[in-house]
């Protein structure tokens, strides 16, 4: 988003592209596990798919898996209700923070 803000008037490509297109910008909703990913797949291909919050302050396993935590797609099919799953959804739609200002 940055390089094509600062290259707007002077690029014509990134000009054509922004007059000509509608463009949609979704944070990252996941920082935490980004930089897990990051740290322990240097790499590439890092996929840790849950937030890196603690449930219980013993076991620290247990995350939920924020692509399943919306609305939508809150316990369906490949969704798991086991806490340690790499799939667990949580306990209800949108309750991990970082998902909620994506509730629209």
């Amino acid at each position: 988003m940055w390089y094509l803000l600062e290259n707007y008037d002077s690029n014509d490509s990134i000009k054509q592209i922004i007059d000509n297109s509608e463009l949609y910008f979704v944070p990252c909703v996941n920082p935490d596990g980004y930089i897990y990913n990051e740290t322990s797949e240097p790499s590439g291909g890092g996929m840790w798919r849950k937030n890196r919050r603690e449930i219980t302050e013993w076991i620290i396993i247990n995350y939920s898996y924020i692509d399943e935590n919306g609305n939508e797609v809150w316990n369906t099919s490949g969704t798991s209700n086991n806490p340690n799953g790499s799939t667990y959804a949580g306990d209800e739609p949108f309750q991990k923070l970082k998902i909620e200002p994506l509730d629209t």
